[in-house]
């Protein structure tokens, strides 16, 4: 005998604004995941050091700044100094002896960062034509520019130089970054040389720089800055107000309807002091039949020179044709030329992994999920993507956390819905908005058991009313979105996959709206857990994660305390449970159902239901994923 079950969860999160970019900055905490993707990436070579200094003694350096409010550089020891979480300790070569260190991030919103770090003494490079500046660096990006400034005059004037221009808002660097800035056409054969480093932005995060040299220049030294496996040629935009950006998103879960061919794109620039020629794009596609290879080429890269290559969609296999192999792919990226490369590490980024199956397309990490966000009151999370194919979508998954600064309240009610649109584009004729439901439709009360606390994301599903199902037709944007009624307090707080697709992941803030043409933000690089489900699984073969499937109790509303609820699996299961909770999110009953075969399974029958009359909210959960649907009990 079993009684009534619910079980979902809505999450939820705080950010501010920056206006220019539409972008969000805080209410985002970090845990430690690799990074995406690189800035200019140099590992140290056996270089010739014309001139170095590693902070260890201060009185080399000035410090000033033009800030409001006033924000200095430091040059500091303590490791632990930098805001983010994730870059701590912060792992410069020679950190003991002294780094500089600025910190925007406790002067909060409403602060404008301008300061400066001057090396005071000239040093000559006479005789040296082909130089490099070299340095390590920690950072994490907010509204920020960074400069090295130049100077041969003694500091009366300074030739800026802009680097991190491909490190996306709320990315970080790694820890540490070396990077490589080929600076001859600037300082090259100057008698007297100066430099000082430039922090500048609109409530930064910080900027930890540490052990620099000018060094001469490689002949051949090719640098992979970064690399993209969908048609992402929008290579350092920060403008994600443009809808025709959103259909060529990376995904990290396709759906097989979706799947098309790829156009593989590379970020290059040449750091030598010479042309290189044979400049080669090589891309590896591990794929569930074995690898693929592409490459495309241009006949030479001058020195200092960047440039994007791309592999065209016509040169690739039938694997992402006709709907795509199930499974998982890998991607690696190098570059190579016909030179002998100095540094051959930077001639290769992270690689990069997608998920093909026949569910949904999914924007975030999955499971693993690297931070998570907060809001007071009124707000609303969405993530969007769109279909190659009419599709039909009949749910939205989403997850929950429980951290300790900013715990998810049980009992609280919150909202889901699906939108049709893009929220960073004018309304109009070719950009229609739709909110397919009402709160009251798909409204959640958070349940007990529905969040996470060990790192890893737990998705409630929740079905469209009367399980209906929605079309998707190709071309149009549509959001999954999760919203959080004003309620005057944090009450939930939704997990991020941090370094994915920027753009994807908006925000919605009723107490601070943004400049963007709905009122929306973008969250740069973070992408919310929240997901539009492709239908039921129909098959063992699928890979999502929803690997199961539950059906609505028969006869709904129960008015003789007795209902019926089937449900299958599409592959074996372990520790399979089911749940009811009531309308504060307690839980009033659970039964384990223990390690389930395959197949279509017993109904669960719940008999002499003595329950007050009201909506209940019933869940099974197996693995991670959760699928709740409501009950309605009658007297």
């Amino acid at each position: 005998m079993l009684t009534l079950s619910l079980t979902a969860s809505i999450a939820f999160a705080q950010s501010a604004r920056e206006n220019t970019q539409l972008i969000t900055k805080k209410g985002f905490v970090e845990v430690d995941q690799p990074n995406k993707t690189k800035t200019v990436n140099t590992p140290k070579g056996e270089d010739v050091v014309l001139w170095s200094d590693d902070f260890s003694d201060p009185s080399k350096w000035d410090i000033y700044n033009e800030s409001t409010p006033p924000i200095d550089w430091e040059i500091i020891t303590d490791v632990n100094a930098s805001p983010v979480a994730a870059l701590n300790p912060i792992a410069l070569t020679t950190a003991d002896n002294g780094f500089a260190f600025v910190n925007g991030d406790p002067a909060g919103d409403g602060s404008i960062q301008n300061c400066f770090i001057e090396y005071n003494e000239d040093f000559s490079l006479e005789g040296s034509e082909n130089v490099s500046f070299v340095f390590e660096q920690n950072s994490r990006n907010f509204a920020t520019s960074y400069f090295v400034d130049f100077s041969t005059d003694g500091g009366n004037s300074w030739i800026p130089f802009q680097v991190n221009l491909d490190l996306e808002t709320n990315t970080n660097t790694e820890n540490p970054e070396v990077v490589t800035i080929s600076v001859g056409d600037i300082i090259g054969n100057e008698p007297s040389v100066r430099l000082r480093f430039n922090f500048v932005a609109d409530w930064g995060w910080h900027w930890a720089v540490d052990d620099l040299q000018i060094i001469e220049t490689p002949a051949n030294d090719v640098v992979l800055n970064a690399a993209y496996f969908d048609e992402y040629i929008l290579i350092g935009q920060t403008d994600y107000s443009d809808t025709d950006y959103i259909p060529n998103l990376e995904y990290s879960e396709y759906r097989q309807n979706h799947v098309r061919p790829f156009t593989f794109v590379a970020d290059v620039t040449n750091q030598g002091a010479e042309t290189s020629t044979g400049v080669t794009f090589l891309v590896t596609v591990n794929t569930p039949d074995g690898p693929e290879s592409f490459s495309s080429a241009i006949d030479e890269l001058a020195a200092g020179e960047d440039t994007v290559i791309t592999i065209e969609d016509e040169m690739l296999a039938a694997f992402m044709t006709d709907g795509g192999l199930l499974g998982d792919y890998t991607v690696d990226f190098e570059i190579a030329i016909n030179e002998e490369d100095a540094l051959p590490g930077n001639n290769t980024v992270l690689s990069k992994s997608f998920t093909v199956g026949t569910e949904k397309m999914t924007n975030d990490l999955g499971e693993a999920y690297s931070g998570w966000y907060n809001i007071s009151q009124a707000a609303i999370w969405g993530n969007q993507f769109t279909v190659e194919e009419q599709t039909e979508v009949n749910y939205i998954q989403f997850a929950l956390v429980d951290a300790t600064d900013d715990p998810t309240v049980i009992g609280e009610e919150v909202f889901v819905n699906l939108r049709q649109g893009s929220v960073l584009e004018a309304e109009g004729p070719d950009n229609e908005m739709e909110r397919f439901f009402a709160d009251d439709e798909l409204a959640y009360v958070i349940s007990e058991g529905d969040v996470s606390t060990d790192g890893l994301a737990n998705y409630i599903t929740i079905f469209f009313p009367d399980d209906a199902t929605i079309t998707l037709e190709p071309g149009v944007v549509y959001q999954a979105e999760f919203e959080v009624p004003e309620v005057g307090a944090p009450i939930a707080t939704i997990p991020v996959s941090n370094r994915q697709e920027a753009g994807a992941g908006v925000l919605y803030d009723f107490l601070d709206v943004s400049g963007g043409p709905q009122g929306w933000f973008t969250l740069g690089a973070n992408t919310p857990n929240v997901r539009a489900g492709f239908g039921a699984p129909t098959s063992s073969s699928d890979l999502g994660s929803l690997n199961f499937s539950m059906g609505q109790n028969f006869p709904n509303p129960v008015a003789n305390g007795s209902t019926r609820i089937s449900w299958e699996l599409k592959v074996a299961a372990e520790n399979v449970t089911f749940a009811i909770t009531d309308n504060t999110g307690k839980m009033i009953y659970q039964k384990d159902l223990g390690d389930r075969p395959a197949g279509v399974q017993e109904d669960i029958v719940l008999d002499n239901l003595k329950l007050a009359a009201g909506v209940y909210q019933y869940g099974l959960k197996v693995g991670n994923n959760r699928i709740v649907r409501k009950m309605v009990v009658t007297k």
